[in-house]
């Protein structure tokens, strides 16, 4: 049984049990003159509780690996799984690719310094790869990650060859 909060003639809104258990339910309306309606189903879902993944909470930039509760981040933005199973995300006022492992939430910087700038692998300045507000990620089927930037607006390739990454515009 349900007690009837609200309906019109195509919605019924129903408060049930606290007690109805998790899972697949059916319900059916019976009206005064015994007629009743066809079976509609719906499912009760646990509670959810939400929490902090990884991060301080605090804005700032880690350049190497930390902790996942000592990470920090300004304005992370996509995320998308590597075939490494790492979460990859761009951290758009950062201005780095870093990555997740959701295993135990050590979280890296791929590429990027924490300064904007423009520099792909192996620039005549000798400059370390550099990007100004990483926004979309991706990986193709060989692995390959792309990241879209809207300052310097333009498409970027990451390659990574072990510890070694190569940052080139597409």
């Amino acid at each position: 049984e349900a007690f009837i909060r609200e309906f019109t003639q195509t919605h019924l809104t129903v408060a049930l049990e606290r007690d109805v258990a998790v899972g697949p339910h059916t319900v059916q309306v019976k009206d005064p003159d015994g007629i009743t309606t066809e079976a509609a189903s719906f499912e009760v879902v646990p509670d959810v509780t939400v929490s902090t993944f990884v991060g301080t909470g605090k804005l700032g930039f880690d350049p190497g690996c930390v902790n996942g509760d000592e990470a920090t981040f300004r304005r992370p933005r996509r995320m998308t799984f590597g075939p490494d199973g790492l979460l990859y995300i761009t951290d758009q006022q950062n201005h780095a690719i870093r990555t997740i492992d959701v295993n135990t939430g050590r979280t890296c910087t791929v590429a990027g310094t924490g300064q904007e700038g423009y520099n792909d692998s192996g620039n005549s300045l000798g400059n370390p790869p550099s990007f100004s507000f990483p926004n979309g990620i991706a990986f193709d089927s060989s692995g390959n990650l792309f990241v879209t930037e809207n300052g310097n607006s333009v498409v970027r390739r990451i390659r990574r060859s072990g510890a070694s990454i190569t940052v080139e515009t597409v």
